[in-house]
C-alpha cells in the first residue's frame, strides 16, 4: 500500500514538472502588452509625424525650386551654377513629401494591434530598428558626404577661378544640410517610437 502511494505521488510530481514549462510557454506565446493604449498612442504619434513630413519637404521644395529658377535667370555664373543642384534636389524633396503625405499605415497597424499585440510589437520593433539603426544613419552619412563634396567643389572653384563649379558646390552644401536636418528629425521620431516598443519587450 505504501509502495503504491509513493508510486502515485511520484507520477503526479513528474506530470506537474513536465507540464510547468508547457504552461509557461503557452502564457508567453499569448502575452499581451502591459498597456496597449500607450502603445497605440505612440504608434499614432509616429505615423502622424511621418505623414506631416510632407510639410517640411514641400516647403523646402517650393523654396528650393523657386530659388533655383531665379538663380538660373541670373547672368552671374556662380548663381547659375548653384541653380542646378537646387532644382534637382527640389524635385527630390517634392517627391519625398508626396510619398510621406500619401502613405498612411495607421489603419493596417491598428488592425494588427487589435488582432495580435505581441506580433505587432515584434514586427514594429524589427521595422523601427532597421530605420533607426541602418536606414536613417545611412541617409545622414549620405547627406554629410554631399555637404562635404559641395564644400570641396566650392573651395576648388574659388581657388581656380571656376565660378560655375563654385556655384554647384554651394548649391550642394545648401541641399545637403537641408536634407540632413529633415532626416535628423525623422531619426528622432523613430528613436522615440522604438523606445516605447522596447519597453514592451
Amino acid at each position: 500500500m505504501v509502495r503504491c502511494s509513493r508510486a502515485v505521488t511520484a507520477t503526479l510530481l513528474s506530470l506537474l514538472v513536465c507540464q510547468a514549462p508547457l504552461e509557461g510557454d503557452a502564457q508567453a506565446a499569448t502575452l499581451v502588452p502591459r498597456d496597449v493604449a500607450v502603445l497605440r498612442a505612440s504608434m499614432h504619434t509616429y505615423v502622424t509625424g511621418e505623414r506631416r513630413s510632407i510639410i517640411p519637404f514641400a516647403v523646402s521644395a517650393v523654396v528650393t525650386m523657386t530659388s533655383g529658377g531665379l538663380l538660373l535667370l541670373s547672368s552671374d555664373p556662380i548663381a547659375r551654377g548653384a541653380a542646378w543642384p537646387l532644382l534637382g534636389f527640389g524635385v527630390l524633396e517634392l517627391a519625398a513629401g508626396l510619398f510621406f503625405g500619401i502613405r498612411n499605415e495607421r489603419p493596417k497597424l491598428d488592425a494588427q494591434l487589435d488582432a495580435d499585440p505581441v506580433g505587432f510589437v515584434r514586427d514594429e520593433r524589427e521595422k523601427m530598428r532597421r530605420i533607426s539603426r541602418r536606414n536613417q544613419p545611412l541617409l545622414l552619412a549620405l547627406w554629410s558626404a554631399v555637404t562635404a563634396a559641395g564644400g570641396v567643389l566650392a573651395g576648388v572653384g574659388a581657388a581656380r577661378d571656376l565660378p560655375t563649379v563654385t556655384g554647384v558646390g554651394l548649391g550642394l552644401v545648401v541641399q545637403g544640410l537641408s536634407f540632413f536636418l529633415i532626416d535628423w528629425a525623422v531619426l528622432d521620431r523613430a528613436d522615440e517610437y522604438l523606445a516605447v516598443l522596447d519597453s514592451f519587450g
